[in-house]
């Protein structure tokens, strides 16, 4: 049951990568596009996965360049005001300062019920920052820990999927971000993601849980399928590690007391047969 779960959201996360790849490489040969051929390109992806809440292109801007590119979103954006934001201790959001860097999300898609995220500065979210840094010193796609989605009026636990997206030249400056121009990005609710690769496979008996342990404690819990998990495990508890992009996250199957009755005949047969073949041995 454990490995059958661990296949199951293994397939579906390689789903996601190979969507935001896609997306990366579009955006790497399409630099000029507009906000309807960014919508036509991720239709689609949408529609096929369902538990991804939102793709963007994500440029990184350095403070030198911050005029004329919030110029030129402005004439592209169906935000005439466009600016660059961040949230402020109110988690309000307002005008980002003039940081060194910033990621910002540019165009999005879908756009109906993400507009007020055109614009922010995703550099300035401690979380996203620390996953955009191993993606330029790494120079790969990278998985946030579990967040808050700020789209979301509910609370909803999710992740970015980021994908570095490269300047189509051969003169890139090697500044140690080895030509990264954009972000590809997708905004995953991870509830949702887990619950559609284990619809067809779950037992009633049996709950797993998923746990992200590089973080702190209060973030590292990602889903349960059937209440808490209990400290410290039971003898019976299996585990297995899951490898998500750049991070590790610990699957925990656990049987029920049920689950044992009724299986304890066949445990207790299992326990002669090998205790028998030992005493011939």
């Amino acid at each position: 049951y454990g490995r059958n779960i661990e296949t199951a959201l293994d397939r579906r996360f390689v789903a996601h990568q190979e969507a935001i790849s896609a997306l990366s490489r579009h955006i790497e040969v399409s630099p000029d596009m507009t906000f309807r051929q960014f919508e036509d390109f991720t239709r689609i992806t949408l529609q096929d996965h369902k538990d991804i809440f939102a793709l963007s292109c994500n440029p990184l801007v350095r403070v030198a360049d911050r005029e004329n590119f919030e110029k030129r979103m402005r004439t592209l954006s169906p935000i005439p005001d466009f600016r660059i934001t961040e949230r402020d201790a109110a988690r309000n959001l307002v005008t980002a300062a003039h940081h060194s860097l910033a990621v910002v999300v540019g165009f999005i898609a879908p756009l109906a019920g993400n507009l007020p995220a055109i614009g922010f500065d995703i550099y300035s979210d401690p979380i996203r920052r620390a996953a955009i840094d191993r993606a330029l010193e790494e120079n790969r796609t990278v998985l946030t820990a579990p967040i808050h989605l700020v789209q979301e009026n509910q609370e909803k636990l999710g992740a970015l999927l980021l994908s570095p997206s490269y300047k189509m030249t051969r003169n890139a400056p090697d500044d140690g971000q080895r030509g990264i121009a954009n972000f590809a990005v997708g905004v995953i609710k991870l509830d949702e993601m887990i619950e559609i690769a284990t619809k067809d496979i779950r037992q009633d008996q049996l709950t797993f849980h998923l746990e992200d342990n590089t973080v702190e404690h209060e973030r590292k819990k990602i889903y349960c399928s059937n209440g808490p998990l209990q400290r410290p495990l039971s003898p019976f508890a299996w585990q297995t590690n899951l490898k998500l992009a750049d991070r590790q996250w610990t699957l925990t199957v656990t049987p029920s007391a049920t689950y044992l009755m009724q299986h304890r005949s066949w445990l207790t047969w299992t326990i002669g047969i090998v205790s028998l073949l030992f005493t011939a041995l």
